[in-house]
């Protein structure tokens, strides 16, 4: 009975099947994030597809009157040049889009990374 137990916890720990990557993502295997160079951005057209809305957060305050942080920042630069926000942030990442193309963004100043120790359970 104890068999059936672990044989039964030891195939939920072991994915039984490799998933496969996206179609135009790069495989990073076995390399650091933060150092690991540049994702192959080669044939991915920035100016391709429709506007699909997507989320960022951004620190700021939930008290609309108080605002703070990068969503006030955001909402004065935006005011400032009379545009709107979504189009300040598509504005700021098509600009990081193209400079990481260019090999002019070091990702180790954003990324930290965290090793931590993991337990493995089984024979």
């Amino acid at each position: 009975m104890a068999n059936k137990a672990s044989k039964a916890v030891s195939s939920l720990l072991k994915p039984t099947e490799t998933p496969t990557p996206p179609a135009k993502r790069p495989s990073a295997a076995g390399t650091d994030p933060a150092t690991g160079g540049l994702a192959n951005l080669d044939g991915i057209d920035l100016d391709e597809g429709v506007i699909i809305a997507t989320g960022v957060g951004l620190k700021g305050s939930h008290d609309k009157g108080k605002q703070k942080g990068e969503l006030l920042a955001v909402m004065t630069i935006a005011e400032h040049h009379g545009i709107t926000r979504n189009a300040l942030l598509r504005i700021a990442v098509r600009d990081f889009l193209e400079r990481y193309k260019a090999g002019e963004v070091d990702m180790g100043q954003y990324i930290t990374i965290e090793r931590r120790q993991v337990l493995k359970i089984g024979r």
